[in-house]
């Protein structure tokens, strides 16, 4: 696998390319993008969180995970389950697909290498866009992934702790638009949201509304290290 070398000038993102009265201008950034993002877009605390396992070796496939602070959760396990088969880079982002800084982020993290399988999930800090956004948004991520070769598997956000028909309905409608644009690019689907949704003791999985404990989160580990590896498998 080929490693490339990923050049970062540290006046890409400076302070004057964050005018406040008009919002984040992705032009300013240098990034061929044509809308303006408002600030009234964006989460109070917004955060990102890339990471590179095993960054010097290259003599097992890389895998990428994208996700948010639930990726954050189930991450760990995962990895452990996957000694020996991948090394693991991730992307975990409060940024939600309609939102370009995402573009950006992404950028980051798919530049320093080859990944053989990009698990993705866009999470549930999507539910402050509007869908139309978050569709036009999840198009272009899923045709800039494309490009890259890999084998991409989409990933069906979580539900909330109590999260039945009336409190999961904008977690379903992303879900559904991840699902479809999926089928129509030909990416695999792991579906975290039913997974959650059929356990007996769902409630006894979370420790607050959207977050699990440890025992949620070895849940949500190994069905996507399990998902993983079995593609990787059908790669070979």
């Amino acid at each position: 696998m080929n490693r490339k070398i990923i050049v970062l000038l540290g006046s890409l993102i400076a302070a004057n390319a964050f005018p406040a009265d008009a919002g984040l201008d992705m032009n300013r950034l240098g990034v061929y993008y044509n809308e303006v993002v408002p600030v009234g877009e964006f989460e109070e605390t917004e955060w990102m969180d890339i990471r590179h396992e095993s960054a010097n070796k290259d003599d097992l496939p890389r895998v990428l995970m994208i996700g948010d602070s639930i990726l954050g959760q189930y991450r760990q396990p995962a990895l452990i389950s996957l000694q020996g088969t991948a090394y693991i880079s991730s992307l975990g982002t409060s940024a939600c697909v309609g939102n370009p800084m995402f573009d950006l982020q992404l950028e980051l993290v798919l530049k320093p290498y080859d990944y053989e399988v990009i698990h993705i999930n866009n999470g549930l800090h999507g539910l402050n866009f509007p869908l139309d956004d978050y569709k036009k948004g999840m198009e272009r991520v899923y045709e800039r992934l494309q490009r890259t070769g890999a084998k991409v598997i989409v990933v069906m956000t979580t539900p909330q702790a109590r999260g039945e028909d009336g409190e999961s309905d904008g977690i379903i409608e992303r879900n559904n638009v991840a699902r479809e644009l999926a089928e129509q690019y030909g990416y695999e689907t792991n579906d975290l949201f039913s997974l959650v949704m059929e356990q007996d003791n769902r409630q006894d999985l979370f420790m607050d509304s959207v977050h699990y404990n440890e025992n949620g989160a070895a849940i949500l580990a190994q069905q996507v290290s399990g998902k993983i590896e079995e593609t990787l498998n059908s790669k070979k």
